[in-house]
């Protein structure tokens, strides 16, 4: 899922995400904002910001 963050859907950004996966997973998971306690709500930002709203 990182990856697919980091890319944001521009193909370039995809080869150089997975480039950086292969290297060291960990720094994908920072470079995409995964990283730190609050990922969950990162990547629920990233996949569904609606139940965000709903949970306010």
């Amino acid at each position: 899922m990182g990856i697919l963050l980091l890319a944001g859907g521009v193909p370039m950004q995809l080869e150089s995400a997975l480039a950086l996966a292969k290297r060291d997973w960990r720094d994908l998971l920072a470079a995409a904002g995964l990283a730190n306690a609050d990922w969950p709500v990162v990547l629920q930002r990233a996949l569904a910001p609606e139940l965000l709203q709903n949970e306010a």
